[in-house]
């Protein structure tokens, strides 16, 4: 983090499009974001979801679970930011949403990235499980 009282967090829909996604691979994301949440990103066929150097992913915990769809929901956190400082919220039952526990400045903020499907709220209801 350039500055230890700011978080920045970059959001995109990647669409499942493995050339947009590329593209933002190719940045130098470390420099600007802290954390990017994406939604739908493209997963390659041997079920790899390419992750932007120097970031770590989150990936839902479901998301080799043939019933719970495909995933639809990762962030991914700079390598920047010490371990320490975050973890990833798992078993939230869902490859609509995922979460992660920073703790920054004496306070403790929980982060969730959710996919929310137009056609149900199967990701919803699973949020409201989890919380």
């Amino acid at each position: 983090m350039s500055n230890s009282k700011c978080v920045s967090i970059f959001q995109i829909n990647l669409g499942k499009s493995r050339d947009m996604q590329n593209e933002l691979i190719n940045r130098k994301l470390s420099d600007q974001y802290d954390i990017i949440l994406a939604q739908e990103p493209y997963v390659h066929p041997l079920d790899h979801i390419p992750t932007p150097s120097n970031f770590c992913p989150i990936i839902p915990e479901t998301r080799r679970d043939a019933e719970k769809g495909s995933v639809r929901s990762i962030i991914w956190v700079s390598t920047k930011l010490n371990m320490a400082n975050w973890e990833p919220l798992g078993q939230i039952g869902s490859n609509d949403i995922t979460a992660i526990c920073l703790k920054t400045g004496g306070h403790q903020i929980t982060i969730f990235n959710i996919y929310n499907n137009c056609n149900d709220d199967k990701a919803l209801k699973a949020l409201d499980s989890y919380l």
